[in-house]
């Protein structure tokens, strides 16, 4: 999905193993920004628990991303919501700073919805998910057929942390 966004392109020949961060410069809203994105490595093991608690003290949005074709990358979206939640209390609680933030946003995203008689998840389900993993919103994509479902994600990641990081009192409601 990081590759599509940045480039345009498909690319079907892809590792989900590798880590790998890509900083990009393109226009939301009307203003620039610069996504300093980690595309992290796809199920972690014990030995990249503390890599990936690393990066997700590092990350300011987070987009937790399943195949709709595979329940068991569904599943694991929950897991990583609590460690996102965890490790963000966390830092809160080890810091001096009252002010310091533990909403950060997260998107939950359907890909390959593309592959129609390989669903597994259904869309209501995905909508359900991230209304009970309480995620700032829910998108259905093909990350192959569609540019426009892409970069509605990054632009809705970055519409909700400017929102956080500019009024950082206000809460979303649910």
């Amino acid at each position: 999905m990081v590759v599509r966004f940045i480039t345009k392109r498909f690319i079907g020949e892809y590792d989900p193993n590798l880590e790998k961060v890509y900083s990009f410069h393109t226009l939301v809203d009307n203003e620039f920004v610069q996504f300093d994105i980690l595309d992290a490595a796809g199920q972690p093991n014990e030995a990249d628990c503390m890599t990936l608690e690393a990066n997700i003290r590092w990350a300011e949005a987070f987009i937790l991303m399943y195949s709709v074709a595979d329940k068991c990358s569904f599943d694991e979206c929950n897991r990583l919501k609590f460690l996102i939640n965890y490790n963000k209390r966390r830092r809160r609680l080890g810091s001096y700073n009252k002010d310091t933030q533990l909403d950060v946003p997260v998107i939950l995203v359907g890909n390959k919805i593309d592959q129609i008689g390989d669903r597994m998840v259904s869309t209501e389900e995905g909508q359900r998910r991230a209304k009970e993993i309480s995620c700032a919103c829910f998108h259905e994509i093909s990350v192959r057929e569609s540019i426009e479902q892409v970069s509605g994600v990054f632009r809705d990641a970055c519409r909700f942390w400017r929102v956080l990081n500019r009024y950082p009192k206000l809460k979303r409601s649910t």
